[in-house]
């Protein structure tokens, strides 16, 4: 049998993810997710009256909050501690964490929400940036049809004006010489 039994209703988070990062980087992200975790179970065990509640203060509104990570970290009972199940070392891969089923919900709908929240930024700046060519490109247009409207009345020839663009945008060309 494991050192790491949990005994509360568990739940199992998988969360997807690419390789190579460096070692620093996954370090610090598994310490800020089990911070995450244990403040979450902390906080929840407080403020609920289910069992297995923690008892440390008479009154639970009084709670001195936020408290320093190594309280937290005290508080929570082994057996409710945040449990790195297994890892798949690929890329992409994914790591599996065991814990009580509360927090580690409130971790996934979390993670689900902000990747939600990234997807939705991407689509809008990428709409956004096709609104502004295209707001490029019409004031461009404008600007062309109107240089070609002060042609005509010059009686500057068609195709001296037209032999003058260059480059690949419309509204790169020269200024054409009149008609003699």
């Amino acid at each position: 049998m494991s050192d790491f039994e949990i005994q509360a209703p568990i739940r199992r988070l998988r969360i997807h993810g690419y390789g190579e990062v460096y070692v620093r980087d996954a370090r610090q992200y598994l310490d800020a997710l089990e911070s995450a975790y244990s403040g979450i179970y902390v906080f929840q065990s407080i403020f609920s009256g289910e069992e297995p509640r923690i008892a440390i203060w008479p009154q639970p509104f009084r709670v001195p909050w936020p408290m320093p990570p190594e309280t937290i970290d005290a508080i929570v009972p082994p057996k409710h501690k945040l449990v790195l199940a297994s890892v798949d070392i690929a890329s992409p891969g994914a790591w599996e964490f065991l814990a009580a089923m509360n927090p580690l919900e409130t971790i996934r709908k979390y993670l689900n929400d902000r990747h939600e929240r990234i997807k939705d930024r991407e689509y809008r700046n990428a709409a956004e940036k096709r609104r502004l060519e295209a707001e490029v490109e019409a004031a461009e247009l404008r600007n062309v049809r109107e240089r070609i409207g002060i042609y005509r009345e010059l009686n500057v020839a068609v195709d001296a004006w037209q032999t003058n663009w260059s480059g690949d945008r419309l509204g790169s060309w020269a200024m054409p010489r009149t008609k003699t």
